[in-house]
């Protein structure tokens, strides 16, 4: 799995001082201790939506987010695609 990381200007430090990374553990939920990077994008996105309240992980998906967002998109065919479209 490739790194998520992005540069961001000022990174959000945990109480250990330190910002989650994509090798930092996740600290809680379905995937606690899970490398960050290794936690599913749909995952931390629900998180997000749902009114996230660590600010750690939330910060990490704020910064994460561009990359998180390319992950979980999804090429759905059109349904009037003109392959689909025979005439009568």
């Amino acid at each position: 799995m490739y790194l998520r990381a992005f540069a961001s200007n000022l990174p959000i430090l945990n109480i250990n001082g330190m910002a989650l990374n994509d090798k930092s553990l996740m600290p809680f939920g379905k995937y606690k201790g899970k490398a960050m990077a290794n936690v599913p994008a749909d995952y931390l996105l629900w998180l997000y939506d749902n009114g996230l309240k660590n600010g750690d992980v939330k910060a990490y998906i704020i910064d994460n987010m561009e990359v998180l967002q390319s992950e979980t998109k999804t090429i759905k065919p059109n349904k009037y695609d003109e392959q689909s479209i025979q005439d009568p």
